[in-house]
Order: structure tokens, then sequence, then C-alpha cells
């Protein structure tokens, strides 16, 4: 082989070098430091309807789009014979539109009533789509790492329903696997307390609020935390009096349900305005097999769940859209009052998550895990596992949230440097072969 190719393979060879080392650099960096990449790397923004399903003959909105205008334009499901719209916001009309529904984006915050005409909506029927929209200039959005203009829509009668709901696996952790022994140890403190595993699933609800509360003192909670299952979590605060917050109520109590066959899983709030943050709080979701929906569950506000005037539980979401909406003080909270359960009305007992459920806040719905807390295995094991769900499973889902998203950069980064690093390797052996034969 001639001295030029040899040249020419060695400088290939320390170019691909360098390329891994730049992609694995990049890797490393969202890996390690990937909390400086919440927004972009982290998330996966989904539609709310595959948080929720949504009846097929409700009228629901599908999608939407955007035009000069500015529009909002929804497109929407079981309004196909509508040959118009009134909107209304206050008790003005603002527009009227023949054939799709038009909404005017003005900047602020304002309440609109869409008015079908020619029309019946969906089975059963409504007479009206009724909801919010929140419209700014990206600079108003600090922390969400925005990269356009944002519009946000929080609806109170009118459902997103877009694509197939995740599948369970992603919520409920088997939390027997994980932790065999463990659950063991879970399971017969729960019957120590008196768990009676023929209630209802209410009825056990409140049980398993009353026994985290009762047994985890509330205290800034220590950083060690971070880094223990739920159970030893459990175990901290009770044996060592160790601090909890939202965190770890919401967490410990979604790993207790889970264990007793209540499917539960983690939700938390988020938002930011003018570059402020607003602050986040941690709460529980329980699917309830009776009513095949999920429903709100918080330790933190001892509250075990929230009912509409139908009786019916309410999820974190509708919750959220009555909180927004200002109707929530038709709701009815089952709480624990001076060391008992009592019905009384939300507003006496909701005041506190009024204050990280705004108009412009989101919801952020965690996965089948919580983190670092809900892992199995020790040493390499865990740090393999915390590697396959860093590329192909996102931490978190986002909810009610329109930004931008690049949570592609996780495995493009990691296969990138693997790729790299192995032609970088093969280019280098051939030189050195090539060369030493010379």
């Amino acid at each position: 082989m001639t001295d030029k190719r040899v040249k020419i393979m060695r400088e290939v060879a320390a170019i691909l070098c360098g390329v891994a080392f730049v992609a694995g650099l990049s890797f490393g960096g969202l890996y390690v430091f990937r909390a400086d990449f919440y927004g972009t790397v982290e998330v996966e923004l989904t539609p709310v309807a595959e948080l929720y399903p949504v009846s097929p003959t409700a009228v629901a909105i599908t999608g939407y789009d955007t035009e000069s205008g500015p529009f909002l334009i929804p497109r929407l499901r079981n309004a196909d014979e509508c040959t118009g719209w009134r909107i209304e916001s206050g008790a003005a009309e603002i527009a009227q539109s023949d054939g799709e529904l038009r909404i005017p984006l003005r900047p602020g915050d304002h309440d609109y009533v869409a008015k079908p005409l020619g029309c019946v909506l969906g089975e059963p029927a409504v007479d009206a789509l009724r909801f919010n929209l929140f419209f700014g200039e990206v600079e108003s959005f600090g922390v969400q790492n925005l990269s356009r203009e944002q519009y946000q829509v929080n609806f109170q009668n009118v459902p997103m329903a877009l694509g197939k709901p995740l599948p369970f696996s992603r919520w409920v952790p088997d939390v027997e696997a994980a932790f065999p022994e463990e659950a063991a140890q879970a399971r017969e403190a729960l019957i120590d307390a008196g768990f009676d595993s023929s209630a209802s699933t209410r009825e056990k609800i409140e049980f398993l609020v009353a026994f985290v509360r009762r047994h985890m003192p509330s205290a800034a909670p220590p950083s060690y935390l971070n880094n223990l299952s739920p159970w030893r979590v459990f175990l901290e605060g009770k044996l060592k009096g160790a601090g909890n917050f939202c965190r770890q109520w919401s967490l410990v109590y979604g790993y207790l349900a889970n264990l007793i066959g209540i499917p539960s899983r983690n939700v938390f709030t988020g938002g930011a305005m003018d570059n402020v943050d607003l602050g986040s709080h941690a709460f529980s979701e329980s699917y309830i097999r009776e009513q095949a929906g999920w429903a709100f569950v918080d330790p933190t506000t001892e509250i075990a769940y929230v009912t509409n005037a139908a009786g019916r539980l309410l999820s974190g979401a509708e919750l959220y859209t009555a909180i927004i909406t200002r109707t929530s003080s038709a709701l009815t909270a089952r709480a624990l009052v001076e060391n008992g359960y009592k019905s009384v009305p939300f507003a006496a007992v909701g005041k506190a998550l009024k204050q990280f459920m705004r108009r412009n806040s989101f919801l952020i719905y965690i996965g089948s895990h919580d983190g670092r807390y809900q892992m199995q295995g020790s040493g390499a094991a865990r740090y393999v596992q915390q590697l396959y769900r860093f590329l192909f499973q996102p931490q978190q889902y986002f909810g009610f949230a329109h930004f931008v998203s690049f949570s592609w950069i996780r495995s493009a980064a990691f296969f990138t440097c693997i790729v790299a690093a192995f032609f970088a390797f093969i280019f280098s052996i051939a030189a050195i072969v090539r060369g030493s034969r010379r």
C-alpha cells in the first residue's frame, strides 16, 4: 500500500474518531445532564385522548389547523352536518363562519362558546362547544422551551380524540417482579394496619391515602430518597422520620395501590408564564374498573377522590378542566377531615390545588416507572435499565401543552456514537495492519 493511501486511511480514522468523540460527548451530556434538555428530549407530547380514551359517539376534537388571520381551526369528529358556527366570547358575538369552525387567535386568555348551525352535535347531544383559549408569543412561555407562537386549549365539554390510548403497561409497573421481598413486607404491613381485601375500590383508596399520610411525616425530603425503592422510601419516613413532600406521598401511594390490584400512575403539574416557573405538584391517578376510567387521588391534600354531581369519580384532567373553567364549586371531595373521611365541597379542601392548576399549566403523566425509584436490580443492571429507558421510553408524557420536543435525539446521539466508534475502530485496525506490512 502506498504512503498516500495509508495516510488517507489514517486521516479517515482520525475523522471518525472525532465523530465518535463528539457523538459520545453529546450523548453523555444528554444522559448525565438531561435536566438541561428537559423540554426537548426527555418528554413526549401526547394528545389527551392517548392518555384517556374517548367514546366514539361523542363530538370531539381530532386535531388543529392554523392559518393567517390568525385563526385556530379545530377538526371535529361527529360534526360533519354542521353548516356553520356562531362564536361568542362573554355575552358578545365575535364571529360567524360558514363551514368549518374558525376561532380568532386573540392574545390573552379568553373563554369561547361555539354554537353549531344546522346540526346536532354528538351522542349524547350537546348544544355548544365551550372551551378556553390561551394564546401568546413564545417569549411569554419561558421555561417551556417554545420555538414558535403557542396556543393552548382548555376545553370544558369537548374532549380530544387522537389516536389510541397508550397501553396499560406504560403506566403500571410490575411491582411484584421488581421488588418481591419488599412487596411481601408491604402486604404484611397493610394487613397489620387493617386492610380489607373485600372492600370496594373507593374504600381501598381511602385506606391507602390514610395509611401513607399517617406513617410518612411532612418535611423537606432528604436527597438520598431519590435512590431508594418506593417501599424503602416509606420505611425511611415511618422508621427514621425522613421528611416527605407530594412526590414521595404520590410515589408510595401508587406503589401500594398497584400492589393490591388498583392500577395507578403518577401525574405532575407544570407551567410557566413570563419566565416565571409556576411550580409543580405531584398527585396520583387510579384506574377504577367499575367506571372504566382514571380517578384523581391526592395524598398531599388528603383527598381520596373527587366526584361530580352524578357521583362519578373525576380524573386529574377533568378536575384540572373544572378548575380552570371555574366550575369546580359543583364538585365534592372525599377527604380526611378530623381523623376521618367526610364528603365535603371541593372548594373547602382544594384551594392549594388551584395554585398549581392554572390555565397556562400542563399535566405531566409519568410512564410505567417513576424515574429512579421503581427500577429493578442494582449496580450495573440498574444502569443498563436506566440507559434503556433513557433511549426508548420517554420519562414523561405531556398533556394540555403545545410546544417543541425532540425526543428522538436521545437514541440518535447514542447510535451515532456506536456506529462512528465501530467504523473508527475498523479503519484504525486496517491502517495499522497495512502500515505494518509496508
